[in-house]
């Protein structure tokens, strides 16, 4: 695997963007685009592999709608429904030409109704708009929830830990651990700093290497924040993945510090609606993001050396407590367990 050079990269960029804008421009041609993600910040990385490019960093793009009849009329757009922004599904990836001629390749998109981001209901960060109207720009930067973003990044974070423990590509679990990483750096830092700039990996890197009090594991997250930065394969060690369970242990222990956010506000709103649309009955008995985080810490507690018995124990207790949550049978296997806390990770309403 070759790097693209940095001229090579910079006009593959300006090619892709083009495309892109051509193409939502003509089908939504009253939204603003926002670019996010690590090519909005310098950080996005090509490859070259047998003479074809290859994406090791996505396409992250918002596109927001003053008028909510071309938002829902855009849901609604069979050309582009298909690339809305997802984490608990895989990544769009279209890797041929499509009818009206433009390469896709690992692009993701979310939609949103302007007034939501004005009105501060919804956050949405986009550190630059590539389409439409610019005047966007400085009432998102003001407008952002840190605090949300905060617990969003933890939840980011225990979801591509949960997709480590089933991914079998080697490739794929080395990207997703130091993902898992990344998110559960900027779960910390965003808690007590409102600056965007904390979006870039490089600033991550910074922001510990001057940090005076101590921080667990502090030179092994580094090194795993310096490889985003670069494609590199290399296997997955136990030790990675047992640094990383104890540092998502201590920053979700205790819970009730999650539970008092928008972010849970929004969660606990999202379970009822994806329970229903599921045909299954909301618990009322239970805040369900203190429920799912409740259930993250048994299978934690149970991927620790513990004695067998005690290993046994733990599995009973994470299928009852899964059971509460998701209001359905569990399976006592572990792969069952993690797959439906995927599921729960964030209840994303998805067209179909």
């Amino acid at each position: 695997m070759l790097y693209v050079n940095q001229n090579q990269q910079k006009e593959k960029f300006e090619l892709d963007i083009s495309k892109i804008i051509n193409f939502l421009s003509k089908e939504c041609p009253a939204c603003t685009i926002g670019l996010t993600g690590s090519f909005s910040q310098g950080e996005g990385i090509y490859g070259l592999k047998n003479k074809r490019t290859l994406y090791v960093s996505d396409y992250d793009l918002f596109m927001y709608f003053p008028i909510l009849k071309d938002f829902i009329k855009a849901r609604f757009n069979k050309k582009i429904r298909n690339l809305f922004y997802s984490f608990h599904k895989p990544k769009i990836e279209i890797n041929y030409k499509k009818k009206n001629g433009v390469l896709w390749e690992n692009i993701s998109i979310a939609m949103v109704w302007w007034p939501l981001i004005k009105y501060r209901i919804k956050s949405m960060y986009s550190p630059e708009i590539i389409y439409g109207n610019k005047n966007f720009q400085p009432i998102i930067e003001q407008n952002y929830n840190f605090r949300e973003s905060s617990e969003m990044h933890l939840q980011h974070a225990i979801y591509y830990y949960l997709t480590l423990l089933i991914e079998k590509d080697s490739y794929k679990k080395t990207i997703v651990l130091k993902k898992s990483v990344k998110y559960l750096v900027r779960y910390v830092i965003f808690k007590g700093e409102k600056n965007p700039a904390h979006f870039k990996i490089k600033e991550n890197i910074r922001f510990l290497e001057t940090k005076k009090q101590n921080v667990n594991y502090k030179d092994w997250i580094i090194n795993k924040l310096k490889k985003l930065l670069i494609y590199k394969q290399e296997p997955i060690k136990k030790e990675d993945v047992i640094k990383l369970e104890r540092l998502l242990l201590i920053n979700i222990k205790p819970i009730k510090q999650h539970i008092k956010s928008v972010f849970t506000i929004k969660y606990n709103l999202r379970y009822w609606f994806f329970q229903i649309k599921n045909f299954r009955v909301p618990n009322i008995l239970i805040n369900p993001r203190k429920q799912y985080l409740k259930c993250v810490i048994l299978l934690l507690e149970k991927q620790k050396d513990t004695p067998k018995k005690d290993e046994t124990v733990i599995l009973k207790q994470l299928k009852k407590e899964l059971e509460k949550l998701t209001c359905t049978r569990s399976k006592y296997n572990k792969e069952f367990q993690i797959k439906k806390l995927l599921e729960y990770y964030h209840l994303k309403w998805r067209i179909k």
